[in-house]
């Protein structure tokens, strides 16, 4: 009797269900695959001399050793199989391939006849030491996610946004296809946070990280970069694109008021048409602060700064430029008014 997890099985059985998956497969190699002396069934198999498993496999399972050596590879290659353990039962006398096997990712190698208590004792280590290593993977992982991820949106962070910024530009420049760069603020934040308190703060900036992640394309990039900004990294992507994509953004944020207990008082809606510069290529829609939107309804607003880069003459060097671009022209935005886009065109 073997602990739960386990799979006895050869590799066409394996092979054939490719969403198998075990904590242990415990793989019997043969010297044939024919069942003759020796091989999968003979003198030493399950329930005959020699207990579970000797020379020849187990029950008729055993295959020739250049097929289980295959498993063995083609096991550690799929994700669904790559981390489980493996054991193999090699026959007598088979070092040199024992060695093969754990070169291979066997975990656990025994040549010659293995008894049902000694197998049991091998399995349950190798379980064991499983369990050791999937909680050290867990922590690992969470580290990781938790070094480039914001853990309040879910968004990634400013450290992973920054040098993803740079790998998009250099593609550009090896493609030659133009790419967009946003950084969006919430306006009035602190005013949310001061009247309504910080978890609804917290709540707001939840939803707006998921009405941005609605409204983007999948190879695009949303970060949460600062306290209530952020920033939209789009590949490939023309000015009309970009100042398309800055509109619904900004629409995704205002149109549906948020829920949140107690509000402001209404106020009403301003219009600022921003001088154009220089610079500045764009201005669209214009509303002053976070107001009431119904009972315990607010309406939160962004302003958005996009910069634009071009793909022939981009480099990883000049993203800190295109970033204060991007900022100048989001400052433009507040300064004239907020809840707007203002695009950026050529360089300052």
């Amino acid at each position: 009797h073997l602990p739960g997890g386990c799979v006895v099985s050869d590799a066409e059985a394996v092979l054939a269900d490719t969403a198998t998956s075990a904590d242990v497969f415990i793989l019997v190699g043969a010297d044939d695959g024919a069942g003759g002396p020796g091989g999968a069934g003979g003198p030493g198999g399950a329930g005959g001399p020699g207990g579970a498993g000797g020379p020849g496999g187990a029950g008729g399972l055993g295959v020739p050793v250049g097929a289980l050596f295959r498993l063995v590879a083609d096991l550690r290659s799929r994700s669904v199989t790559r981390h489980c353990d493996l054991l193999v039962l090699l026959p007598q006398g088979q070092s040199e391939m024992a060695a093969m096997a754990l070169d291979l990712g066997a975990s656990d190698v025994v040549t010659g006849p293995v008894t049902a208590e000694e197998l049991d004792m091998r399995v349950r280590a190798l379980l064991r030491q499983k369990s050791r290593d999937d909680r050290m993977r867990a922590t690992l992982r969470e580290g990781l996610e938790a070094a480039v991820t914001d853990s309040l949106t879910g968004l990634y962070n400013r450290r992973y946004a920054l040098p993803h910024l740079a790998r998009m530009a250099d593609r550009a420049a090896a493609t030659g296809r133009d790419f967009a760069l946003m950084v969006l603020d919430i306006d009035h934040f602190k005013r949310i946070n001061d009247t309504h308190g910080h978890a609804a703060g917290d709540r707001v900036l939840a939803e707006v990280a998921r009405r941005l992640q609605a409204n983007l394309r999948g190879i695009d990039l949303v970060a949460r970069i600062g306290g209530e900004e952020f920033l939209v990294a789009m590949p490939d992507t023309t000015f009309e694109q970009a100042r398309a994509t800055a509109e619904r953004l900004r629409r995704a944020v205002n149109d549906a008021p948020f829920a949140v207990a107690g509000a402001l008082p209404a106020a009403p809606d301003t219009i600022r048409p921003m001088p154009l510069g220089s610079t500045m290529g764009s201005t669209l829609g214009s509303t002053m602060g976070s107001t009431m939107g119904g009972p315990g309804r607010l309406t939160v607003s962004l302003s958005i700064g996009v910069a634009l880069g071009s793909g022939g003459e981009a480099q990883g060097a000049d993203i800190q430029a295109l970033l204060a671009r991007a900022d100048t022209a989001l400052y433009a935005a507040k300064t004239a008014g907020r809840n707007m886009v203002t695009i950026s065109q050529t360089a300052a």
